[in-house]
C-alpha cells in the first residue's frame, strides 16, 4: 500500500515544482514519506506522510483517498492540510486557524507535520531569505502545538528554528 501511495503521489504532483527550489515536488513528499517511514510510524500515517499535500496543493478529494488508501490515511491528510481559506483573513489570521486545527491531531500526525516543517526549513532558509522571517516564526508558534510528537523531530526542528534565530535573523 506503502508503494502505491509513492506512486499516487507522484502522478497527482506531477507537474508541480517546489516553489523555492524549482525541483521536483515530490522530493519534498517522498522526502516526507521516508522520514515518517524511518520513524516506523504506522503504516497509514506513512500513507498520509507521503500524500500530505495532496489535498491542499492538487485537490485530491478526501473520499478519493479514504477509497484508494483507506479511512485512516485520508484522516491523516486532513488533518495535515490547512483548513482556512483566503477569506478568513490575513496570513497571521489564517495561520492561527491552520495551528488550532492540528493542535487536535493525533499525535502519529503532529509527527508528520513536524517532519513536514523540518523539510520545509531546510531548504528555505537558503533559497528565500526573505519569506524565510516570516515561516521561521510561524514554525516557532506552530511547534508549541506539536511537543507531544516523536520527540526527535522536535529537537530537530527546534535546533533548525534555534540556529535560524541564533544568528540574528
Amino acid at each position: 500500500m506503502i508503494q502505491n501511495a509513492i506512486l499516487f503521489g507522484r502522478y497527482v504532483h506531477r507537474d508541480q515544482v517546489r516553489k523555492f527550489t524549482g525541483k521536483a515536488y515530490t522530493t519534498h513528499t517522498e522526502a516526507v514519506g521516508d522520514m515518517a517511514m524511518w520513524l516506523g510510524l504506522t503504516e497509514w500515517a506513512v500513507i498520509a506522510a507521503y500524500l500530505h499535500d495532496s489535498h491542499e496543493d492538487q485537490d485530491v478529494p478526501f473520499e478519493l483517498l479514504s477509497v484508494l488508501f483507506g479511512n485512516d490515511a485520508s484522516q491523516g491528510v486532513w488533518w495535515l492540510s490547512d483548513q482556512s481559506k483566503p477569506e478568513d483573513g490575513n496570513r497571521k489570521a489564517r495561520k492561527l486557524i491552520d495551528k488550532n486545527h492540528i493542535a487536535q491531531a493525533p499525535t502519529v500526525i503532529k509527527t508528520v507535520k513536524l517532519i513536514d516543517s523540518y523539510d520545509n526549513l531546510k531548504d528555505i532558509r537558503v533559497s528565500d531569505p526573505n519569506f524565510a522571517k516570516v515561516y521561521f516564526r510561524e514554525k516557532r508558534d506552530l511547534l508549541e502545538v506539536l511537543r507531544d510528537g516523536d520527540i526527535r523531530m522536535v529537537e530537530m526542528v527546534q535546533e533548525l528554528i534555534d540556529d535560524y534565530f541564533s544568528k540574528g535573523y
